[in-house]
C-alpha cells in the first residue's frame, strides 16, 4: 500500500472593513469592523502518484468566475490536477460579499481578485509541509441545527423553527497526524447554516464555524490545524437562543466539544488510494411564467421599491429591492421570448474525492439536507461526507416536497440569486450525478 503524506497551510482572508457583507437581503449598511478573522485553510493529501487538495474557506460562496480562477491557481501551486481541488465555503453570513447573488450586496472587486492568490499561498504552504501521516476517523452526536421551514396553521411555510423536521445530528471527523512532527490536522464536517449572527450584525466573523475552530485550536494546541467543511444545510439554521456573539461562541464550543469526543473514540482509517472526479453539468429549469404572471411580478417588485423610497427605508434595502426588479424584468423577457429556453439549464459543479475509506461528494449549491442522506446511503464508501457550497454556489436546490409546500427556498430564493427557478426534479438529478461520481472514483481507485 502506498505511503500517505499530508500537509496543511493557512492564510488570513479577512477583507478591509467597509466591504459589503452577504447572506441577508436587508442588511442596513456595509461591514463596520472585525469580530474574528476569516481564513482559508488547505489540507493536501499525497500518495506518491496522486495528490488531492481540500480547502475550507470562511466565505458565503464563490461565484463561477472566481471558482475557475481559484481552482487553476491552487492546482498550479499544489502541482495537482484541476479535478483534485475541492473548494468548500463555510457559508458564514458574516463574511464579505464575493458576488453571485447581486441582490444581497456588491462585491469589493479588488478584494475578490486577491482570493485565488491567497488560496494558492495556503496550498503552497501545505505542499511544503507534506509529511508521512496516519489517518483516524470518528463521529459523535451534535445537535446545533433545526429545520427552519415552519408551516403555520394557514399552511404557509415561513422562516421559523420546525423541530419535527430534518436536521444533521452527527459531526464527522478525519484526523491526519504527522509521523515526524506530530502535527494534528483535523477536518470536521457538519451541516448547519452560518447564521448564528443575524442580519443586524455588521462585524466580519466566521460565525459558529469559526468559533468552533478557535476552540479546537485552543484545546488541541498550536500544532493542530482544524478545518471545517460545510454540508447540505439548505433549510437548516442554528437553533439559537439569542442574536449575540456570546451565543455564537456557545454553539461553536458545543461543536468543538463534539469534535473532541469523536477524536477520542476515532479508529485508524486507511488513507489510500486517492482519487478525484469532477463534472460540470446543467440542471433543468421550470417552464417560463405566463406573460401576464410575469408582468404582475414586475409590477409588484416596482411597487416594493416605490414604497420603500417613499417610506425612507435604508438605501441598502432600496438597492436590494431594485435588484429584485432587475430579476423580474428578466423573467418578463423570458416569458415573452419567442424561443422557449426550457432546454437550457443552470450550471453546477459536482465532484467526488477518495481518501482511502472516505468518499467526499461535493455540489455547488445550497442543497437540502435530504439529498445528503440519500447520497450517503447509496455510497460505496465506508464513510461518506456530502458537501454543499463547494466549487461555487449557483442557487438553492430544494426537494420536490419543498416545492409543493412553497416557502422562501422554493418560491423566492431564485430571485435573490438572480436566476430562473429550477425544476422540482433538479435535486434528484444533482444527487444522482454525485452518487455516480462516488461510484466511479471508488471503482477506479479499486481497479488500480
Amino acid at each position: 500500500m502506498a505511503q500517505l503524506r499530508a500537509g496543511a497551510g493557512v492564510v488570513c482572508i479577512t477583507p478591509p472593513v467597509g466591504v459589503d457583507l452577504s447572506g441577508f437581503g436587508f442588511r442596513e449598511g456595509p461591514s463596520e469592523g472585525v469580530h474574528d478573522d476569516l481564513f482559508c485553510r488547505v489540507v493536501l493529501f499525497d500518495d506518491g502518484e496522486k495528490r488531492l487538495v481540500v480547502a475550507g474557506m470562511d466565505l458565503l460562496r464563490l461565484k463561477p468566475e472566481v471558482e475557475v480562477e481559484m481552482r487553476q491557481a491552487v492546482a498550479t501551486a499544489a502541482r495537482c490536477d484541476l479535478a483534485a481541488v475541492l473548494l468548500n465555503c463555510s457559508h458564514t453570513h458574516a463574511g464579505p460579499d464575493t458576488g453571485g447573488a447581486e441582490a444581497l450586496g456588491t462585491p469589493h472587486e479588488a478584494y475578490v481578485g486577491t482570493l485565488p492568490e491567497l488560496a494558492a499561498s495556503a496550498a503552497s504552504a501545505a505542499l511544503e509541509n507534506l509529511e508521512p501521516a496516519t489517518l483516524h476517523y470518528g463521529e459523535a452526536p451534535l445537535h446545533i441545527g433545526v429545520d427552519r421551514r415552519e408551516i403555520g396553521d394557514d399552511g404557509v411555510v415561513r422562516f421559523g423553527r420546525n423541530p419535527e423536521g430534518v436536521a444533521d445530528s452527527v459531526v464527522r471527523v478525519l484526523e491526519a497526524k504527522g509521523a515526524a512532527s506530530g502535527k494534528q490536522l483535523v477536518l470536521f464536517h457538519h451541516a448547519c447554516h452560518g447564521t448564528a449572527m443575524k442580519g443586524d450584525n455588521r462585524l466580519l466573523s466566521g460565525d459558529w464555524m469559526g468559533a468552533a475552530r478557535a476552540a479546537l485550536q485552543r484545546d488541541l494546541g498550536p500544532d493542530s490545524q482544524p478545518v471545517f467543511l460545510q454540508g447540505c444545510c439548505g433549510q437548516l439554521n442554528p437553533d439559537v437562543q439569542a442574536n449575540t456573539f456570546e451565543e455564537m461562541t456557545r454553539i461553536g464550543e458545543e461543536a468543538a466539544a463534539a469534535v473532541k469526543t469523536a477524536l477520542a473514540s476515532s479508529q485508524r482509517m486507511e488513507g489510500t488510494p486517492l482519487g478525484a472526479r469532477l463534472a460540470r453539468i446543467e440542471l433543468p429549469l421550470q417552464k417560463p411564467m405566463a406573460p401576464a404572471e410575469a408582468d404582475k411580478l414586475l409590477e409588484r417588485r416596482r411597487g416594493d421599491v416605490a414604497r420603500a423610497k417613499s417610506s425612507g427605508w435604508h438605501p441598502y434595502v432600496v438597492r436590494a429591492l431594485e435588484r429584485l426588479v432587475v430579476h423580474a424584468e428578466a423573467m418578463v423577457e423570458r416569458a415573452q421570448s419567442a424561443e422557449s429556453d426550457e432546454t437550457k439549464g443552470l450550471p453546477f459543479v459536482v465532484q467526488a474525492l477518495r481518501i482511502g475509506d472516505l468518499g467526499l461528494a461535493a455540489m455547488s449549491a445550497e442543497v437540502f439536507f435530504e439529498f445528503s442522506t440519500a447520497i450517503r446511503e447509496g455510497s460505496p464508501f465506508a464513510h461518506t461526507w456530502v458537501l454543499a457550497y463547494t466549487n461555487g454556489c449557483t442557487c438553492y436546490v430544494p426537494t420536490r416536497a419543498a416545492y409543493a409546500e412553497g416557502g422562501y427556498e422554493a418560491d423566492d430564493s431564485f430571485a435573490w440569486y438572480g436566476v430562473p427557478p429550477l425544476a422540482p426534479t433538479a435535486g434528484e438529478e444533482l444527487a444522482e450525478v454525485a452518487s455516480r461520481l462516488l461510484r466511479e472514483v471508488h471503482e477506479e481507485s479499486k481497479d488500480e
